[in-house]
């Protein structure tokens, strides 16, 4: 009964936090993030691409956004709202390419929104995100073959790896060392991060990848939300070691 309490109060708790740090955050509270490699190089990849006028790739994984790795697409559409945002400015999209087509219609909504805003919707090329798919059994690879085909021509800046992704991605990060291309990667799967940390030197392992937009973007609601999940992830660590002290010493 005292785990159901528990774990029932720590919901609204997490909600009380959150809006909390957000409220201090706009009152100018800051804190410093850890160095994550990835982001870093996100970061100098956009700025160097608009400088050489080649894009950035983004890929955004084989999933789609109703599955159970859909947390991972939804954090590599964060990467690509940044990306998107900071490219349009100097007319360089970005190339995006997914292995779901589930996926593609919302990195195309991303993509155009700064078009949109700028009122420049005609200049949009909706043909720069692309679905390369292939058979129920064989799709990761398929479009991994098909990313790698593009890396080949050598015509990006820079390559992002992200979202969901199994031991096929050797075949892109390969690619796209082949070539001299900077690459960054991330992704949840166990066996995709054992062959990007053999492949490249810049990566977002597990729950670093669902914290691109609060390194990103900087945005105070982004922020808020990280630190209040690292206060509350320490709150339950205490709790539960506290019900454990008390029931080893028949409180409970």
């Amino acid at each position: 009964m005292a785990e159901t309490t528990l774990w029932l109060m720590a919901v609204p708790a997490f909600a009380v936090l959150w809006v909390a740090l957000w409220a201090w955050i706009g009152h100018g509270l800051s804190f410093d993030l850890r160095a994550i490699p990835a982001f870093d190089l996100i970061r100098r990849a956009v700025a160097e691409s608009a400088e050489e006028g080649r894009p950035v790739h983004l890929s955004l994984g084989t999933a789609g956004l109703a599955d159970a790795q859909s947390m991972e697409t939804v954090a590599a559409l964060h990467v690509l709202d940044y990306i998107s945002d900071h490219a349009t400015a100097a007319l360089n999209m970005p190339v995006v390419t997914t292995g779901h087509a589930a996926a593609l219609p919302a990195a195309q909504e991303i993509m155009s929104r700064p078009f949109v805003e700028r009122d420049h919707l005609a200049q949009f090329d909706a043909l720069r995100a692309r679905f390369i798919g292939g058979g129920d059994g064989d799709s990761g690879a398929a479009y991994a073959a098909g990313v790698c085909e593009l890396l080949d021509r050598r015509a990006v800046a820079a390559s992002v790896l992200l979202g969901h992704w199994g031991d096929e991605v050797i075949l892109p990060a390969e690619a796209a060392a082949r070539g001299g291309i900077p690459q960054a990667a991330g992704s949840g799967n166990p066996a995709a991060l054992a062959v990007m940390a053999l492949s490249v030197h810049a990566m977002a392992a597990g729950e670093d990848l669902f914290a691109a937009r609060a390194y990103l973007s900087r945005a105070p609601a982004a922020l808020a939300a990280l630190a209040a999940q690292d206060i509350t992830r320490w709150l339950i660590v205490a709790a539960i070691m506290a019900l454990a002290v008390a029931r080893t010493l028949g409180r409970l």
